[in-house]
């Protein structure tokens, strides 16, 4: 099914597809083709900080498990992939002084490195929860992603914990591929598909490990650094406010005051500064839905009356209204046409 327009592209640093063109070669597969197909211009690749389409990596990573057969591609893209891929934010990472303010830092700065993605770290109990989520929806190469992120993801701890780390549990929105074999070999614990997230499960206590290699001074000056980037080159404001309006929804309640208090502003200030980028929240709120919807539909079974339930409609009515509206099918037929491998 084609994409659908929701949303701007975002950007990622082309330090993203570090260890493609070498896995491909394994492989027997020209990666630098599927790289200049996807229209990404190869000495791009050179400089790590050059930025380059999101919507343009994600039609690589589809490239590649259709020219590999492989649905668990980007499994094998992470294993190549190292936490100074991450540039900047990898060294800060690598300094912080425990897994917590590791975690928080990946997460409120992840932007630098790729605009289309959004984290969070969710506590419940004995639990910790850190989840990651694809902000573009209805393009192939999107199962890709969520594999490589999550497996970023861990990837990461295990390098702050050690390589024999693994995980309690990771879930996937994705559906389960003919054979999870590599799922389970990659995170080394069990795996769930079909998930209301992406994300990686594990201990409380792990958040206050403290990190071996650390050096508070450097951590301090690296922090430092981040927030300069931040400063110079930060979102928009619409897909800040569409990042957090996810993350609301997915905790119950994704009101405009609910959002207005999550982004630390005043209802009045956050509409005052969507209405200068032509935006309303309804816009982006309705962005968001149909974003979410479009995954759900694609991926689970789960009942149309539910789903417009989940993302908070009055009734499925509504729902359907407003899914149509947005994408000019009704969620049945997207459900029909949209469960791409």
């Amino acid at each position: 099914m084609n994409a659908v327009p929701l949303a701007k592209d975002y950007m990622l640093r082309s330090a993203g597809l570090e260890g493609f063109v070498p896995l491909m070669h394994e492989l027997g597969i020209d990666g630098a083709a599927l790289i200049a197909n996807a229209g990404i211009k190869l000495d791009a690749l050179a400089s790590p900080d050059s930025t380059i389409s999101y919507a343009a990596f994600l039609d690589v990573l589809a490239a590649a498990r259709e020219a590999s057969g492989l649905q668990h591609i980007g499994l094998l893209i992470a294993e190549r992939q190292s936490m100074s891929m991450l540039g900047p934010l990898g060294f800060a990472i690598a300094q912080a002084p425990d897994v917590r303010e590791a975690i928080g830092e990946l997460n409120q700065f992840i932007h630098l490195h790729n605009t289309g993605i959004a984290a969070r770290l969710v506590t419940e109990g004995d639990t910790a929860m850190w989840r990651l989520e694809v902000l573009l929806s209805g393009r192939p190469g999107v199962r890709q992603q969520e594999d490589l992120a999550v497996s970023i993801g861990v990837g990461i701890l295990r390098s702050l914990l050690g390589r024999d780390w693994s995980p309690e549990l990771v879930t996937l929105q994705r559906r389960a591929p003919m054979n999870t074999t590599p799922y389970r070999q990659a995170f080394r614990c069990p795996v769930e598909f079909e998930a209301e997230h992406n994300q990686a499960v594990f201990d409380y206590a792990v958040l206050n490990t403290r990190i071996a290699q650390s050096n508070s001074q450097l951590h301090a000056i690296l922090n430092n650094h981040l927030r300069g980037l931040d400063a110079s080159g930060k979102l928009d404001y619409a897909t800040e406010v569409q990042q957090i309006i996810l993350h609301a929804m997915k905790g119950g309640e994704c009101t405009l005051p609910r959002v207005a208090q999550m982004l630390g502003t005043s209802q009045r200030t956050l509409q005052r500064r969507l209405s200068a980028e032509g935006r309303t929240f309804r816009d982006e709120l309705e962005t968001v839905r149909a974003r979410v919807a479009m995954r759900y539909l694609e991926e689970t079974a789960i009942p149309l009356t539910s789903l417009s339930m989940t993302l908070g409609y009055s009734d499925l009515a509504a729902f359907s209204h407003a899914f149509r509206r947005m994408t000019g099918v009704s969620p049945s037929a997207w459900r029909k046409g949209g469960r791409a491998s």
